[in-house]
């Protein structure tokens, strides 16, 4: 079973996991992997305190579903989910459900995704005025670049590239936004491993350069996926060596 993407909102922990009940175990991707969805579980102190929950159908289809973020109300859930274009590639795209009384509703697609691109890993500011998420959209610097949209009017604006700061030629993903902080995962070189976690400081010129974590979040597998309790003294990531979350 791989577990990744975590993400607390109120006493529980949202996660991703290719586990799947009986009735989804012969639906399978391209490569043979299975599909993934979208689990929760109560934590306590942030250790597990009751059983896992599958998220409704609202939620979790047939396809690969993940990447949870959650709006500081609980109000919305956003997620990933994969989309099929008409030569049956299929892309990803950003998802979101409003939650009424603890009742996922049927999910509406984010009004950028693209049949034809991946859209996906959605963070959000506090505020609700910023979202930040990972894109192989034509146009942009390397194999997957960091886009940003402003709520402005009620409404996502178009998306447009972070910049060169963060982004490179090489893969950026998993972006996570703390306060003022953005954290996301890249296969840059002069990394510790394959991917690593980075963070850039928000300023009044955009964003610094970003600065490797290092060990021991870091290590030589994936490391990506990160969210934040208090600061860097708590929290989860995601990692492929030989622990997981």
């Amino acid at each position: 079973e791989n577990v990744f993407g975590p993400f607390v909102s109120g006493e529980y922990l949202y996660y991703s996991s290719d586990k799947k009940t009986k009735s989804a175990k012969s639906i399978v991707n391209e490569d043979g992997s299975s599909f993934t969805d979208i689990y929760r579980v109560k934590i306590k102190k942030n250790k597990v305190s009751g059983r896992k929950q599958h998220l409704n159908n609202a939620i979790n289809s047939v396809m690969n579903d993940g990447f949870v973020h959650i709006t500081k109300d609980d109000s919305l859930l956003y997620f990933n989910r994969n989309m099929n274009n008409e030569d049956d590639e299929s892309k990803s795209g950003i998802f979101y459900s409003k939650n009424i009384n603890d009742t996922l509703c049927a999910a509406i697609p984010f009004k950028h995704n693209n049949i034809s691109y991946n859209v996906v890993h959605p963070t959000i500011s506090e505020d609700e005025s910023l979202m930040i998420f990972a894109s192989d959209m034509p146009g942009g610097k390397g194999l997957s670049d960091l886009y940003y949209c402003e709520y402005i009017n009620g409404e996502w604006s178009e998306p447009k590239n972070i910049g060169p700061q963060i982004n490179t030629e090489f893969r950026e993903s998993t972006p996570y936004l703390y306060k003022n902080q953005l954290f996301f995962n890249s296969d840059r070189p002069g990394g510790i491993g394959e991917k690593d976690l980075y963070v850039s400081n928000r300023s009044k010129d955009g964003w610094t350069q970003p600065k490797n974590l290092g060990e021991p979040i870091n290590s030589p597998k994936d490391d990506f996926s990160i969210f934040l309790i208090d600061g860097m003294q708590e929290g989860y990531f995601s990692t492929n060596r030989k622990t997981s979350l």
